[in-house]
């Protein structure tokens, strides 16, 4: 059916990069269901927010520790980095569910829970090891 609507869109009018467009978007439409798309969108804001979490909290401490910003806007970082990885790590799995589920793989999917879930791991680690130090 889409190749026999691809041959009369060819004869019936001429080659433009509207009409070429227009062909494109038919035979990525027939190639993509919208839940796979739908599911690839998600995913991505997923490991968006746990590639923003790892930066934050990298930044917090690379920066604060070297004096480069103020120890108020280390901590707001690392808050943020915090709160962006306890975002990712639910979006990441229910994705990579999702897609199992379906019979598909979700690289995307566990990349951001497995992300978001390393980010949040480390900063219960570095505050285990905090409270763990001998001060005066």
């Amino acid at each position: 059916m889409i190749l026999a609507r691809l041959r009369s869109c060819a004869q019936q009018t001429p080659l433009t990069a509207q009409t070429a467009l227009g062909i494109g978007a038919l035979i990525a439409y027939a190639r993509l269901k919208m839940t796979r798309v739908i599911l690839f969108l998600i995913c991505a804001i997923g490991l968006l927010a746990a590639v923003v979490g790892v930066l934050a909290g990298l930044g917090s401490i690379g920066l604060g520790e070297a004096d480069l910003i103020s120890a108020d806007f280390a901590a707001t970082l690392g808050v943020v980095s915090i709160i962006c990885s306890l975002v990712a790590i639910p979006i990441g799995i229910i994705c990579w569910r999702w897609a199992e589920r379906r019979g598909e793989r979700s690289v995307l999917g566990q990349a951001a829970g497995l992300t978001g879930g390393t980010a949040l791991f480390a900063w219960f680690a570095l505050f285990v090891y905090a409270l763990s130090q001998d001060t005066p």
